[in-house]
């Protein structure tokens, strides 16, 4: 699976930066990302969901995901709109980061996170990092 996660992630990296770059409007983002989600299925989604928050090796999949409604919205995980939420395992809380919320705080947390990433250049610091909610925990 790991080459399927490699994929995954280029694809959405490169969305996220032309975003960025604003090379993509936010309506276009929109709709590559939803088509983007339009080829996983749940079980799909519910494996990276668990691979960015839970695995270490999905650490800069989860930054890349933060902010981009992949998942739906808080609407649509009430309702288990495009797959079903694992529980006890996954919270709401935990899905809150994903969403690209209106103020944009999200990608700008997306942004920030990918820079304290890449700054990281001590070994042991990195070791210390169990997964992605150690990681963004550690800001809190």
């Amino acid at each position: 699976m790991s080459s399927y996660f490699k994929i995954f992630h280029r694809i959405l990296k490169s969305l996220n930066k032309r975003f960025d770059e604003k090379k993509l409007d936010e309506s276009d983002y929109k709709n590559y990302i939803g088509i983007l989600r339009t080829q996983l299925s749940s079980e799909e989604l519910v494996v990276i969901l668990i691979n960015s928050l839970y695995v270490k090796r999905g650490l800069g999949l989860g930054i890349e995901l933060i902010g981009t409604n992949l998942f739906g919205d808080e609407k649509d995980f009430k309702i288990d709109q495009h797959f079903v939420i694992p529980k006890p395992e996954i919270i709401q809380d935990d899905l809150s980061i994903f969403i690209n919320d209106n103020e944009g705080k999200n990608i700008k947390k997306r942004k920030d996170y990918e820079k304290k990433l890449k700054s990281i250049d001590n070994i042991a610091e990195f070791e210390d990092i169990m997964n992605f909610k150690s990681f963004v925990s550690a800001d809190s």
